[in-house]
């Protein structure tokens, strides 16, 4: 699948192929239809958030390459196997941040 990551702070993003992940128990697979771009997402991609008068706080990358947005709406392509409730198809916006906790 597509995806636009940054390889490295402060350049361009780089598109690149990368494994489709396979949903698995109460996972769910949403193809990306929009996803905001927020100041985090800016400060990630600079290397680093401003904290005035010159000083920064530095913000490496977490891995060798990172797809940012984490503002989502997609459309749900597969489901893990025990997921309930949930249709292939269907449109939802994705908040990230309340997750299963593992």
């Amino acid at each position: 699948m597509k995806a636009y990551q940054i390889v490295e702070n402060g350049k361009p993003l780089e598109e690149r192929e990368i494994e489709k992940p396979v949903p698995s128990g109460k996972e769910i697979l949403l193809k990306t239809v929009a996803c905001g771009v927020c100041h985090s997402d800016v400060h990630i991609h600079e290397g680093f958030f401003s904290l005035g008068d010159d000083a920064k706080l530095p913000v490496p990358l977490m891995t060798d390459a990172l797809a940012m947005g984490h503002e989502i709406y997609g459309e749900v392509v597969e489901l893990g196997d025990e997921v309930e409730g949930v249709e292939i198809g269907k449109k939802y916006v994705a908040y990230p941040w309340i997750g299963c906790g593992e």
